[in-house]
């Protein structure tokens, strides 16, 4: 698709509504501003992160998709998407991956509370009707209340992931520890606490953009490399372009890193972007020396985590996909998440129905524990071999 964008092939309109097709962001830039400032869900929705992914990740300029729906004119929808190609089809997704826990469109949120469905549905179909070049559209991890509100559910086939989303949301620290610590709990915290003072003199420090990050940066990946060594997991931070992504989203897309100090010494960090009005953790690490981690510094550092963003006027903290130990302690919201995708040609039926397997497969692993083991050995023993 070398076309240039919004030419007659690329662009839907009718009437009240209105859709186009453009491989380049600067034909949307102005609708996406209009569209980011109603509000967005997830950093991925902001205009900077996405440039920040298309200056350091070689996505090329006519694999670039993005869709515009406008309903008279006002903006009212945007999905940042890409082409990919893989064993002889190709596939619609999101532009910036599987990073961020979940995906969604950019809405106008109040404008599709008013729609009806027959309008959401006929946006959905002029969509699709664009020449997009492909076999299926592929749009994971989208909240099932976004998916609802857009029409989404109704119009492309949906499979529920393996996964949800996790988020601790309160007015304040009182109110998520009140909530969220019980005595037995607290106790614990006090002789983690304890152990950690035992060795030094602990710190803690909320860093944004605009300070010196950098060599931050750089401790929590040798942290996080050194955990994956001795998972036998392959080190999804390794490549350098990854790591100067991370450095840039951090400037440019509203970053936050939380620090827990040793006498001076990174034990743990969490890096945040902020959006929503909330943070969403990307990744977190803590130091492997033993000594130390006989003070649970993820925990303490997860602690001070929590007794200091909800007072820094965050109104949740997003922790990703996938449940653990930490999201059961902290979180009291599970947001459901679904895969949904549309077949354009035969062959998209065929890859459709494959994925649908596939995420049925995965949610029957993670829901039987000694599937679940198993799987995670298999893979600890093949990323070993590799």
């Amino acid at each position: 698709m070398g076309a240039p964008a919004f030419v007659d092939e690329a662009s839907f309109v009718v009437p009240g509504i209105s859709v186009t097709a453009t491989e380049r962001l600067a034909d949307v830039e102005a609708a996406w501003s209009v569209l980011e400032a109603e509000g967005i869900d997830n950093p991925g929705q902001g205009i900077e992160f996405v440039r920040a992914w298309l200056d350091h990740f070689a996505v090329r300029e006519e694999d670039r998709l993005f869709l515009l729906a406008q309903r008279d004119d006002r903006p009212v929808m945007l999905l940042p998407l890409q082409r990919t190609r893989s064993v002889g089809f190709s596939a619609i997704t999101w532009l910036t991956g599987d990073h961020l826990g979940m995906s969604a469109p950019l809405i106008d949120k109040p404008a599709f509370a008013m729609m009806t469905d027959f309008d959401k549905h006929q946006l959905w179909n002029r969509l699709t009707q664009l020449p997009l070049d492909a076999d299926v559209v592929n749009l994971s991890n989208v909240p099932t209340d976004i998916a609802r509100l857009t029409g989404l559910a109704e119009f492309f086939t949906s499979v529920p992931a393996a996964d949800r989303v996790f988020r601790a949301r309160f007015p304040s620290w009182e109110a998520c520890d009140a909530a969220r610590r019980n005595k037995r709990r607290r106790k614990v915290d006090r002789q983690q606490s304890a152990k950690l003072e035992a060795l030094g003199k602990i710190g803690f420090e909320v860093l944004v953009a605009g300070d010196a990050v950098s060599d931050v940066i750089d401790t929590m990946f040798a942290q996080k490399a050194a955990r994956f060594r001795e998972l036998g997991i392959a080190d999804p931070f390794a490549a350098p372009r990854v790591r100067a992504f991370y450095k840039d989203a951090f400037r440019r897309a509203g970053g936050v890193l939380q620090v827990l100090r040793l006498d001076g010494r990174i034990i743990a960090v969490r890096y945040n972007l902020s959006a929503g009005g909330g943070l969403f953790c990307l990744i977190s690490s803590m130091t492997t020396c033993p000594q130390t981690q006989a003070g649970s510094p993820g925990k303490q550092g997860l602690l001070r985590v929590m007794q200091t963003a909800f007072g820094d006027g965050h109104a949740f903290i997003d922790m990703g996909r996938g449940e653990n130990d930490e999201k059961r302690q902290w979180c009291n919201e599970a947001i459901e998440i679904a895969h949904y995708s549309h077949a354009l040609t035969p062959l998209g039926h065929l890859a459709r129905a494959g994925q649908q397997l596939n995420e049925h497969v995965r949610t029957r692993i993670k829901g039987n524990r000694n599937w679940f083991d198993l799987a995670k050995r298999l893979r600890r023993t093949v990323a070993g071999r590799s």
